[in-house]
């Protein structure tokens, strides 16, 4: 499970090889997600 600003999206997936279709959850503060991998 990795928590994200929305505008590091592209960094995290470059880095990370399982990012191709991880499960993306909105958190409840504004401007972030939830990625689960």
């Amino acid at each position: 499970m990795l928590n994200a600003p929305n505008d590091k999206v592209q960094d995290i997936i470059n880095v990370l090889p399982g990012m191709k279709s991880p499960t993306v959850l909105p958190l409840a503060q504004e401007g972030g997600v939830q990625y689960i991998l």
